[in-house]
């Protein structure tokens, strides 16, 4: 080429697909008179721990010591995960899920049949409030 000598090299170039974390908006219970919450929501990455690491956030600020392929939800927000893949450095893109809280402000019981083959348990929750989070995708 053009009077230049040499030998051709072959290189070979890998290209790995970046991961690819899933989240789902999910719903957390909190008693409305004291704030305090009684059922939280797992976030899951659908991605192995074994084979990324995962910085979690919550309203764009990374959580201390959130690092696995899970992260436990205690009170309402936007929450985002990053994966890394340990063994090709590949990222993710920030992929979020948000969490409103749901509030029962009046709760009545009732019982059928009780000691019975037939028992019922009723539940049932009134005045309830969703407070329901924006999305990014």
């Amino acid at each position: 080429m053009n009077g230049c000598k040499g030998n051709p090299i072959t290189i070979v170039i890998t290209v790995n697909p970046s991961p690819q974390p899933v989240l789902e908006d999910g719903i957390i219970c909190v008693q409305e008179a004291t704030g305090t919450t009684y059922k939280n929501y797992l976030l899951d990455t659908g991605l192995s721990d074994s084979l990324y690491d995962f910085n979690w956030f919550k309203e764009s600020v990374k959580i201390s010591g959130a690092s696995e392929s899970t992260y436990e939800a205690t009170a309402e927000g936007l929450y985002s995960v990053i994966a890394t893949n340990t063994i090709t450095s590949c990222v993710s893109q920030e992929v979020y899920a948000g969490n409103p809280k749901l509030s029962g402000l009046s709760l009545t019981t009732g019982v059928t049949d009780a000691f019975t083959p037939e028992a019922t348990i009723s539940v049932d929750v009134w005045e309830v409030q969703v407070f329901l989070v924006p999305i990014r995708r």
